[in-house]
């Protein structure tokens, strides 16, 4: 920075420490502002998860994985969302599930995009779960449009059982929230849905921090958003996040193995502030397969 050395030595100083008070907030802004410039744009990420506890008939199995559209102000209906729906056909998985945070806060800005939410098909079917913006405000109400859509394939604590060849894939989703006791009835009423007997579980989680807790009920895939990568890094993926939230979610984005099960953190497609730095937003497809002896991932990118 140039100062003008004509001013005052007090008035050079003030000058100086109002443009390094300024600084940190240009840069948020030119983040913010490119940001929003790239919403509605997004990375196919291509992964492939092997299990040695995979049936060999789910062998090479496919889904595509959304997470926080937060469809509102920043991601709209109709500009935004025909691009991922084109996106999803053109992935043609097998199955297709949508990890929360359907809208930004508010229930009154889905409407407008379950026409095209409705084009979301796959063979196996579209599943989904709540995200905590989907139950700040509006619960009761989100919970029935999106029952409209997704009748019972909106897994609220419960289970749903698909069967391949006589081998059956468990498929759930667990509510959210963030209070303890209620956390403990949603986990309660999730485990007493995951009684029936299956070859290979799947739970959709918004919230990856659950991980270990569903790993105890039996799951082996867990599939998650909420964190939006850490929002800001100084790394890419597929690199470890170092930036604000590092400390706050033990997993961020990617894959995370523990024992002979996995989660999968989505980044997203949304964000109520538009900020992100190197967590660009993206599509999953997740291709499970079965590992000979121990569980491993590998990823590849798509813009």
């Amino acid at each position: 920075m140039k100062v003008n050395r004509a001013l005052p030595p007090l008035k050079r100083l003030h000058l100086l420490r109002g443009s390094l008070i300024t600084l940190p907030f240009l840069l948020v802004g030119g983040v913010g502002l490119i940001t929003r410039h790239r919403a509605g744009r997004f990375r196919i990420e291509r992964v492939t998860l092997a299990f040695p506890q995979l049936p060999t008939a789910w062998q090479g199995v496919t889904i595509t994985q959304l997470s926080d559209l937060h469809i509102g102000p920043g991601f709209t209906a109709n500009r935004h969302l025909p691009p991922v729906v084109d996106a999803c056909r053109e992935l043609a998985s097998d199955l297709l599930v949508i990890t929360g945070d359907f809208v930004d806060r508010h229930a009154s800005y889905l409407p407008a995009a379950l026409p095209l939410l409705r084009q979301l098909e796959a063979p196996l079917g579209t599943f989904a779960c709540l995200g905590n913006h989907d139950v700040f405000n509006t619960r009761w109400e989100m919970i029935r449009l999106l029952r409209s859509w997704l009748g019972p394939n909106l897994l609220i604590n419960q289970n749903v059982t698909l069967d391949r060849n006589g081998s059956k894939l468990s498929l759930s989703g667990i509510d959210f929230s963030t209070h303890p006791h209620r956390l403990k009835r949603h986990i309660a009423a999730l485990a007493q849905a995951l009684t029936p007997p299956a070859d290979f579980r799947i739970v959709l989680a918004h919230d990856p921090s659950l991980f270990p807790r569903l790993r105890e009920l039996g799951a082996d895939l867990v599939l998650s958003g909420h964190t939006h990568g850490g929002q800001l890094s100084l790394t890419a993926p597929p690199r470890p996040v170092i930036g604000p939230l590092m400390h706050t979610f033990p997993y961020l984005r990617g894959t995370y193995h523990e024992g002979s099960s996995a989660v999968y953190v989505n980044r997203g497609l949304g964000q109520t502030m538009p900020l992100r730095l190197n967590n660009p937003t993206e599509i999953t497809q997740i291709t499970l397969q079965r590992a000979p002896h121990s569980l491993n991932s590998t990823t590849s990118s798509q813009t």
